[in-house]
């Protein structure tokens, strides 16, 4: 910690909880999804579509990036810092690759890639190179690291009116990821009173469940193909709504 750092007048505290020693696990569980549930059914401000609950977008921010690789800037602008459009930059990497080789700055001076990071780990080195501007070639390191590995199943519950994953916060959409032939397996909850089902949105597709009602009911599929998934249920459509990753 720099001492000599002029101080913002903000503090922060960091607590880790056991939560079975204060209360059942499950049961915890069980009222947070509730919680969830009832601010996913709140009113929307004008002009909003999905209400997240915290963590959730980051989260599903690092499935897209998963999914599609990061994504990376370089501005070519002139003595004035304006934009400069239409000026071819090469992207080059090592240890990672480049959605493309080549991609000329648009109206602000602004060229774009998605760097998709490579199998080993250590030193990730990405340049990107114009012709004649100062500070060409533009150089971004990175390290990368073993991943975790990816779960080979996931659980999601299915309540009124809301997909919600057992495996993280989310919920409408309910975002899992999984191994290739990994199982995903949905389990309708107590106090799902009204029918659902798990619709598949393909392609890609998943076998859909049939509509079920009641406590205890579960669906499962096993993927063997990666690929993003989407489902909803057949009753209630985009109200219930979710994501399967499977890489």
């Amino acid at each position: 910690i720099d001492q000599d750092i002029e101080r913002g007048g903000t503090a922060h505290s960091f607590m880790a909880i056991k939560l079975s020693v204060f209360t059942d696990v499950a049961a915890f569980k069980a009222r947070m999804d509730a919680y969830i549930d009832e601010i996913k059914s709140s009113k929307k401000a004008k002009g909003s579509e999905v209400l997240y609950v915290p963590g959730e977008p980051e989260h599903i921010k690092a499935q897209e990036r998963m999914e599609k690789g990061i994504p990376l800037q370089a501005k070519v602008a002139d003595q004035f810092g304006n934009g400069v459009p239409g000026v071819s930059v090469l992207w080059a990497a090592t240890g990672a690759s480049v959605s493309a080789p080549a991609v000329p700055t648009d109206g602000s001076g602004v060229s774009a890639v998605n760097v998709t990071l490579g199998s080993a780990v250590g030193p990730v080195t990405i340049t990107a190179t114009a012709a004649n501007p100062t500070g060409s070639p533009l150089t971004f390191n990175a390290t990368a690291v073993a991943a975790t590995p990816v779960p080979t199943t996931a659980a999601v519950t299915v309540g009124d009116i809301f997909f919600a994953s057992g495996h993280n916060p989310t919920s409408n959409p309910a975002v899992d990821t999984v191994a290739v032939n990994g199982t995903v397996t949905w389990t309708w909850v107590a106090s799902a009173a009204l029918p659902h089902s798990v619709q598949s949105l393909g392609p890609p597709s998943f076998t859909s469940s049939t509509t079920k009602t009641g406590a205890g009911n579960t669906h499962s599929f096993t993927f063997t193909a990666a690929g993003v998934y989407q489902y909803n249920c057949a009753v209630h459509g985009p109200l219930m709504t979710g994501t399967v990753v499977v890489r």
